[in-house]
């Protein structure tokens, strides 16, 4: 935020009630910074014996976005960036105990494979950050030779994603995750 990546991506949203004098340009949820002193005096935020607390946990908050698709054609015809391509997508689910939030690590390789890719081909990922365990056990299915070999059905790990290549300009952990 500081460095005003997300400028060109936030609308100016009147403030209801300020009879438009104010006008919300910026995130005010985005965390900053939270110092590991705070961090460790938090309590658990589900199970009394937990490590997830709210610091590892993803704000809840009332944001709002869109995605405007159209093929290339119509968006050269309507003057607009034809930069960004979806070249795939996989949808999975797990049961939520004992494996909740694992998701990712059984969709990465499905749709890396249907499109003949891997890790080392991304330039960055952009992964959902429910709580920093969720992640990090992703991470570490990913690079599980074992976990390929038990869950997935492949011989070896699929990879590791380098940690400047994972969400470069913040996750949900930092942004926040719009449930509202």
């Amino acid at each position: 935020q500081q460095a005003g990546r997300f400028d060109d991506e936030i609308a100016p949203v009147p403030v209801p009630g300020s009879g438009g004098k104010a006008v919300c340009t910026k995130d005010d949820l985005i965390r900053k910074s939270m110092p590991a002193d705070k961090m460790q005096k938090l309590g658990p935020a589900f199970r009394p014996s937990g490590s997830i607390t709210a610091a590892t946990s993803s704000a809840l908050t009332d944001g709002a976005s869109a995605v405007l698709l159209m093929s290339e054609r119509k968006a050269r015809e309507l003057g607009f960036p034809t930069d960004v391509s979806i070249v795939g997508f996989e949808t999975t689910a797990v049961d939520p105990f004992p494996q909740l939030l694992l998701a990712p690590a059984l969709a990465v390789p499905k749709v890396l494979d249907s499109l003949n890719l891997t890790l080392e081909d991304m330039d960055i990922v952009e992964m959902h950050e429910a709580f920093a365990a969720q992640v990090l056990s992703t991470l570490k299915c990913l690079e599980s030779d074992e976990f390929s070999k038990q869950v997935l059905g492949r011989p070896r790990a699929v990879g590791s994603i380098p940690a400047e290549k994972l969400n470069p300009n913040g996750g949900s952990l930092a942004i926040g995750h719009p449930f509202a």
